[in-house]
């Protein structure tokens, strides 16, 4: 489950009963895109009430027009998942009017595939299908029968009439042909495809075909691609050259400022995944023996050397941690004026354990007892962001330096152009209030080469049946950038800028799972909080992770409508546990730590077991507040 490459943007059209819903996901997991559809996206909406507009158009009888149908839809296409790696339009455009919005922009797709099947045998699956009311599965009694755990929650679509199908598709057909004229019109590689057959056969040909395309766009990228390596190489010195010049200038020149803080998924480096994506469960189990029990599960997001980091100051207070490789770039010419570094007014003594010797050593010459100043001589908020901003530009102008080298040794490029969000975190003092004023801002793709903290929620859902307390996890898309297919909490999220954490939680529950806004704000509850720190290649990435409880009705189901989860799985508390034990490879790292906070606080670990006391501490022990006197494990 490590790395990935971008996928590509597909749409996928058929008449109604066409095969769309199963071979949508088939697609959508074959090349990691992120499988989108209008219908799903809707559904999520209304039952979360976060869409008053839509609701009223849709319970007085009309259908969307095309523009908010495309509002509703370029949303979702343009957040991380689908931006990096691609995505799979389920059943849209539905109209020409659709099919231009599409095309408009960096939103057009690169292959069309349409899925057909013969009209008597869609009739004949439309005349008996039924719907899970929860999710919004279709089933049909003997083409796809329903499982028996949704049987009580099946809709029966008693409007299907064999008359009312058939002009069903025949208006379908009609909308269909001017879709395809107008992608065919732009260039879209459009591809018909029988599925009156086994799906195995069609999704191998839709397969085919979309490889067909992804190769010609992988040459034409390819050259596109040379070409502006080249240009880079021969930029980038002057681009530094302009940055470094810059930040003499920083402090009084006028220049946009970034929108603030979006929240979403972080930009940094992850913790590593346990698994590769060549490997099953069972070669993963046992390349990771070593790392079971409970205190594995706190260990792995907890790992770095405290002797390679030293505090990052900003009026005197201590805002993060940089790198020694980064420290000795700040010391460089022309960035006086952005950063100081001197010796660290701090307590700095890092003790270190020597094996051979049994002993704690004392080592006077680590990075950390040095410090580096930002903006020491700005003399406010909006001075010293510019200052810092100045210095990021910098960096970016260094980092494409780096990247344009054929070879880079063992440097870092600490902020590479790529991963710019040109969104503004604020920076406190460490142990700072939230709400307390910040004392400047920086671009989000810097936070983790500076060591600045971020902040974020995970919501808990969990509901009771028979006295036994079950929790609902969500399996993590194949799409998603990082962790794909590992468990997760139901909802999660980074903090957004001037937003509560209270507010945020029910922000993502109602965007990620559908809930209701009506028992989340009667069932919500703050439960604490899970902070952890670990060093990545760009930096040392410290997380306060906010934790919420919710419980839910026994007859809610979770519903994700923007692709992001592939399902929610009810699990006992105590096979949770289980698997935070002895299959800990099956969860995201930060999600693990969530589950097992809940397990510590429901009384599911008992105190005589051997790693209570150490694992009470070490979820919190890296908490925000934690400055540079530390201890290297």
């Amino acid at each position: 489950r490590l790395g990935r490459a971008a996928g590509p943007k597909i749409v996928l059209l058929g008449k109604p009963a066409s095969g769309k819903g199963t071979l949508a996901p088939m697609l959508s997991c074959a090349y990691r895109s992120a499988r989108v559809g209008l219908g799903s996206l809707l559904r999520a909406r209304l039952r979360a009430e976060s869409d008053g507009q839509v609701r009223a158009a849709l319970q007085s009888g009309k259908l969307l027009s095309d523009e908010d149908a495309m509002d509703i839809v370029q949303e979702r296409l343009e957040r991380e998942d689908a931006v990096e790696g691609g995505w799979l339009l389920d059943g849209f455009p539905r109209t020409a009017g659709q099919a231009r919005l599409l095309l408009e922009g960096p939103l057009k797709p690169d292959a069309v595939v349409v899925l057909d099947r013969p009209d008597d045998l869609a009739v004949a699956f439309c005349l008996g299908r039924c719907e899970d009311s929860a999710t919004g599965a279709v089933y049909h009694p003997r083409f796809a029968p329903p499982p028996d755990d949704v049987r009580h929650r099946l809709v029966w679509r008693t409007d299907d009439t064999e008359e009312v199908v058939k002009k069903r598709l025949a208006k379908h057909a009609q909308e269909c042909n001017a879709v395809l004229a107008t992608f065919e019109e732009a260039g879209v590689p459009v591809k018909v495809v029988d599925n009156a057959r086994s799906e195995l056969e069609t999704f191998a040909d839709c397969c085919s075909f979309v490889d067909e395309v992804e190769a010609s766009m992988r040459g034409l990228k390819a050259r596109r691609e040379r070409k502006q390596k080249r240009r880079d190489k021969l930029a980038a010195p002057w681009r530094l050259m302009e940055a470094t010049r810059r930040v003499e200038t920083a402090a009084v020149e006028q220049r946009p400022e970034p929108k603030p803080a979006s929240g979403g998924s972080a930009t940094e480096e992850d913790v590593e995944a346990l698994c590769y994506v060549d490997e099953t469960a069972e070669q993963c189990a046992a390349r990771n023996e070593e790392l079971r029990g409970l205190r594995a599960v706190v260990r792995r997001c907890n790992t770095y050397d405290p002797a390679r980091f030293a505090p990052v100051l900003v009026e005197g207070e201590q805002v993060g941690f940089v790198a020694a490789q980064l420290l000795n770039k700040l010391r460089g010419p022309g960035l006086s004026a952005a950063v100081e570094v001197g010796p660290n007014p701090l307590p700095h003594v890092v003790r270190r354990r020597d094996d051979e010797l049994d002993e704690e050593v004392i080592e006077d010459d680590d990075v950390s007892a040095l410090a580096a100043t930002l903006a020491p001589h700005a003399h406010s908020v909006a001075e010293r962001t510019r200052v810092v901003q100045a210095l990021v530009d910098a960096l970016v102008a260094d980092s494409e330096l780096l990247l344009a080298r054929p070879d880079q040794g063992t440097e870092v490029a600490f902020v590479p152009r790529s991963k710019l969000r040109d969104e503004l975190q604020d920076v406190r003092a460490l142990g700072a209030p939230l709400n307390s004023p910040p004392l400047l801002r920086i671009e989000r793709a810097a936070v983790v080469s500076f060591g600045v903290p971020s902040y974020g929620c995970h919501v808990n859902g969990f509901t009771r049946k028979n006295g036994d307390v079950y929790i609902w996890l969500a399996k993590r898309a194949l799409s998603k950038p990082t962790y794909p297919g590992l468990l997760d909490q139901i909802a999660a999220g980074g903090l957004p800028a001037k937003t509560s954490l209270l507010e945020n939680a029910k922000r993502e529950a109602a965007e990620e799972a559908s809930i209701p806004r009506d028992i989340l704000d009667g069932n919500l509850r703050a439960a604490g909080c899970v902070s952890y720190r670990y060093a990545a290649r760009r930096g040392l990435s410290t997380k306060t992770l906010a934790v919420f409880d919710l419980e839910l009705p026994e007859d809610l189901v979770p519903i994700n409508g923007d692709g992001e989860v592939d399902a929610f799985m009810l699990m006992k508390a105590e096979d949770a546990v289980e698997s935070l034990r002895s299959r800990l490879y099956e969860w995201k790292p930060n999600s693990a730590l969530v589950m097992l906070d809940f397990a510590m606080r429901w009384g599911y670990i008992p105190p005589d077991d051997p790693d209570y006391i150490s694992v009470s501490h070490d979820l919190r022990s890296y908490s925000a507040s934690s400055r540079s006197s530390v201890w290297s494990k």
